[in-house]
């Protein structure tokens, strides 16, 4: 019988390799934007970039995010923007956006070992994290993502560590029984719908959509204080009073109560012209018509 740590680490080391390869080979074959092709603009110089690495740097993620995009609409194969945006899809727990940035800007002369450290970096974490789990292991988990968002062209990127290399560095392969998840959330398959709807509120809310802020929370939900006549007009009044409002989510965690429910903590940092805070939040959700509902919101600190 095959150990089930060797099955996975072989596994996962060749999947890693070919999917290396293939954003490689897409990569090397279209790289047609004719202005970087050109060289015609720094990308370093251009007010916006200069913005999304302030914001970045601030932990302002959804405002940085949103230069980069506007950047990408003018440069669409920047590899430095391509990076960039995915280096902050792993701060909002978007893997999968990231993987996809990542692996269409591999081969660009300038990033390719940034890309190639970032790209092995989230693969090394999410194989850690999903063995430690499968196996139940009482080890702590994988140490947080540390990727490399490129702010300055005469940076160096760290030494590119391999994917197996990364595995044996966080977990120590000692359970090797393979325990069946307690529920369908405890697998993860449910984690990036969640997030999903965690920036999808911050996003009504930094747009000041009301209409779809309100849509984020359950039919029967009851606010902490007062009514929920009381709760709706006072979040009427502080959406609509700001002439701007930027919401950045961050260091989301998840905690399964059901396969209905679950309990979501997070960094809540918030601007506008009226106000400014940072504090952590918290949001039970629940599921409604196969689709996740605020049932109760509260700060903790």
């Amino acid at each position: 019988m095959t150990h089930p740590s060797i099955t996975f680490t072989a596994t996962f080391a060749l999947c890693l390799c070919f999917g290396l390869g293939s954003a490689t080979l897409y990569a090397a074959t279209d790289q047609t934007d004719a202005e970087s092709a050109a060289g015609a603009v720094d990308i370093f110089a251009v007010p916006d970039f200069q913005k999304a690495v302030a914001g970045y740097n601030e932990n302002r993620f959804d405002q940085a995010r949103r230069h980069l995009e506007r950047l990408l609409q003018r440069f669409p194969k920047n590899p430095e923007i391509l990076n960039n945006l995915a280096v902050i899809a792993v701060k909002q727990n978007d893997y999968e956006r990231a993987i996809r940035l990542l692996r269409a800007v591999i081969a660009t002369d300038n990033t390719v070992n940034t890309s190639y450290y970032n790209l092995s970096s989230i693969y090394a974490y999410l194989a850690s994290e999903s063995y430690r789990q499968a196996l139940s292991l009482e080890s702590e988990a994988p140490k947080s993502l540390n990727l490399k968002f490129i702010d300055d062209r005469r940076e160096k990127p760290p030494r590119l560590q391999s994917a197996v290399e990364a595995i044996l560095a966080n977990q120590q392969i000692d359970k090797p029984l393979v325990k069946e998840p307690e529920s369908a959330f405890a697998d993860g398959r449910q984690q990036p719908e969640v997030v999903q709807f965690i920036n999808s509120w911050a996003e009504a809310w930094a747009n000041q959509d009301l209409d779809a802020y309100l849509r984020s929370y359950a039919r029967d939900y009851k606010p902490r204080r007062g009514s929920y006549t009381e709760w709706k007009a006072q979040r009427t009044r502080r959406l609509r009073a700001p002439s701007h409002i930027d919401v950045d989510v961050s260091n989301i965690r998840l905690k399964n109560v059901s396969p209905a429910r679950v309990i979501v903590t997070f960094r809540q940092r918030y601007r506008s012209n009226l106000l400014q805070s940072t504090i952590t939040k918290q949001l039970e959700l629940v599921r409604e018509q196969n689709q996740w509902r605020i049932a109760d919101e509260k700060v903790l600190k």
